[in-house]
């Protein structure tokens, strides 16, 4: 009794510092088609979608896939309204000529090439910014173009502008299943696993496409016009400590760093925690503290949290994933980016089902939007929860 009065108490003490409050009611905001519409969500079912919520209400969902055949399509659900509606169709509804490569940037002239684990994020009000991810073959081919593929979306004119491709401006290399943040809009890609020895070859590479603000910008022609991206290189960090190689882990940016959680690679499932300063190019591990770590664990969803209040700390929430024998997402961890401590999560209300590759992001009231994935049944889902 004792020591359950002082995880609670830690618990609260550590949830007082984090932020004013956090989330713990489940509730859905509609769910995976189960011989019903009602309620059921009109996004086709996927996972490893991009995700992102802009000018705090509209959320965005991008890419993914429900196999090995991307998408394109990107659909916007009005977080106050809660209406859906279908803001780009999906590639194979604007292909033309089906003897070219639907990966190939050159091909994609009209929306981004279709992408399996894209970036998306705001970049104004009303726009976003879409690409990167790994495009893939019906044949089950992969390959990275759709990395090297960046456009800015603008929401109320439903149109797409390309700022940025490997044509002229240097090749990625061809990984998949890395991560892609988006930081002082610059584009930072870490780890990944290549297989194009016929071997899997992981990685723990960090590399960056420069771009610059395009201040003022209201379209999505102008924004793309005015925004100067560099040429991809690779980040050489300024010290020998960095993490071990990986992929499907999960990259989150928070207090001016790069967050690193989980993943695999040919030897172990992951349970540590790395931090990228993008300001002196150095990994920093951070040893796990609290009552509530995660256990190892890939394919999780991981979104930030920003603090409530001058003095408190941003979280970084981590949900789902599995380890290598079992699907995890009974429970939900917090980190406290300030006090660099852990903490779990009490859930109540109708909570989501265990799943890998969710897509989630916080929004600006602390609420948590969880998305997608793949169940422990191999059921792909189009479900959408709101965590308060």
């Amino acid at each position: 009794m004792g020591a359950v009065l002082l995880r609670c108490l830690l618990v609260c003490v550590c949830a007082l510092c984090v932020r004013a409050t956090l989330p713990n009611q489940w509730t859905t905001a509609c769910t995976t088609f189960m011989g019903s519409n009602d309620g059921a969500c009109p996004v086709p079912k996927r996972y490893r979608a991009g995700m992102a919520i802009e000018a705090g209400r509209f959320l965005h969902i991008f890419g993914g896939t429900a196999g090995v055949v991307p998408r394109s399509d990107l659909w916007t659900y009005d977080t106050i309204s809660e209406k859906w509606s279908l803001g780009a169709s999906d590639w194979r509804e604007n292909m033309t000529d089906w003897s070219l490569d639907v990966c190939d940037p050159r091909t994609n002239t009209v929306q981004p090439a279709p992408s399996i684990g894209p970036v998306v994020a705001p970049y104004t009000s009303g726009l976003l910014f879409v690409g990167g991810g790994q495009c893939g073959q019906s044949s089950g081919s992969w390959n990275s173009s759709a990395a090297n593929n960046y456009w800015v979306y603008g929401r109320e004119t439903q149109q797409w502008a390309r700022t940025w491709t490997d044509v002229d401006k240097g090749r990625l290399p061809s990984t998949t299943n890395f991560t892609s943040v988006v930081h002082g809009h610059s584009l930072f890609m870490f780890g990944g696993v290549s297989t194009e020895d016929g071997s899997p070859k992981y990685s723990n590479d960090v590399w960056v496409i420069p771009q610059t603000t395009a201040t003022g910008a209201q379209t999505p022609a102008t924004a793309g016009a005015a925004i100067a991206a560099g040429r991809a290189r690779l980040v050489v960090p300024s010290s020998n400590d960095r993490p071990p190689e990986r992929c499907d882990h999960t990259a989150v940016v928070a207090g001016g760093q790069m967050l690193v959680f989980g993943g695999r690679n040919s030897q172990q499932v992951l349970d540590d925690l790395w931090a990228f300063d993008f300001g002196t190019t150095t990994w920093r591990k951070i040893e796990a503290r609290g009552v509530g770590a995660p256990t190892k664990r890939f394919g999780h969803a991981a979104a930030v949290c920003r603090a409530a209040a001058p003095g408190m700390s941003d979280v970084v929430v981590v949900f789902g994933g599995h380890n290598g024998n079992i699907m995890l997402g009974s429970t939900v961890h917090a980190f406290s980016v300030g006090q660099e401590t852990w903490l779990e999560l009490e859930q109540s209300g109708d909570a989501p089902c265990k799943r890998k590759y969710s897509s989630m992001v916080c929004g600006p009231n602390g609420e948590l939007w969880l998305f997608g994935g793949v169940d422990e049944n191999g059921n792909v889902l189009n479900d959408l929860y709101r965590m308060f």
